[in-house]
């Protein structure tokens, strides 16, 4: 948890200068920046990127947008910006299945906006 907790962290330095080019104007209404909330995210289900035998060597980074519902669930994953294109794909599918007990602001479940790196390594 604290892992994902220092992700959002950086995460939240890099996006400030991309939200608005990262998010539409309806995400960046439904949804509260991690600043806003009471109680941030909680991980439940957060797998790393499996690489295929064919890309077993490959690594780089990748930054992904996304919405965390209010039911925990990830919506709207995007890339921002990426060092290695192949890996794009494995890593969208593998953020899409990603699980999170939900934020809070005031006791109630609340979307949020994350921007995060995701490292792949071989």
């Amino acid at each position: 948890m604290r892992l994902f907790h220092s992700l959002l962290a950086i995460a939240s330095v890099f996006a400030v200068a991309q939200l608005h080019a990262t998010f539409s104007e309806e995400e960046m209404a439904s949804s509260y920046s991690i600043k806003d909330v009471d109680k941030p995210p909680a991980p439940i289900k957060q797998d790393a990127p499996v690489l295929p035998k064919d890309l077993s060597n490959a690594s780089g980074m990748v930054h992904v947008a996304f919405i965390i519902g209010e039911d925990g669930k990830v919506k709207g994953v995007r890339v921002v910006r990426s060092t290695s294109d192949e890996l794009v794909p494995i890593v969208l599918k593998t953020v899409e299945q990603w699980m999170f007990e939900a934020a809070t602001k005031e006791g109630k479940p609340v979307a949020i906006r994350a921007v995060v790196p995701v490292r792949v390594n071989s």
